[in-house]
């Protein structure tokens, strides 16, 4: 079932920030919720769009990730700035919520690659 895992991925962040605001309180709301949705939409983005190359032509793939890499750095280069400079946020909710959902994403992104990769 194509966009599954991305529904899982959409699903386990938010259930993940909910039990974060829900442990640490209101002041982790808002902050945490623009840390995670930045890497969530790109984290999904990716996952689609390298699904869809996979099972369309997957020697293109390579060219694809690279590309979608150099676009997401650009992206979140942005969007920390526009965060950061742009809102009254609490700064360091916001980049440790950020990393922690980043760093977390990624890793998922690599075993669900890791795995669908594998099974061609």
């Amino acid at each position: 079932m194509k966009g599954r895992f991305s529904l899982w991925l959409l699903s386990g962040s938010l259930g993940l920030w909910g039990l974060l605001s829900a442990l640490i309180g209101p002041q982790f709301i808002l902050p945490g919720f623009w840390g995670m949705i930045g890497p969530l939409v790109m984290g999904v983005f990716t996952v689609e769009l390298v699904t869809w190359k996979f099972d369309q032509d997957p020697q293109a793939v390579t060219n694809v990730m690279i590309r979608a890499f150099g676009g997401k750095m650009i992206f979140y280069a942005a969007y920390i700035v526009a965060i950061l400079k742009l809102t009254k946020l609490d700064s360091m909710i916001f980049v440790l919520s950020f990393s922690g959902f980043f760093i977390l994403l990624h890793i998922l992104e690599a075993l669900y690659f890791r795995a669908k990769f594998e099974t061609r």
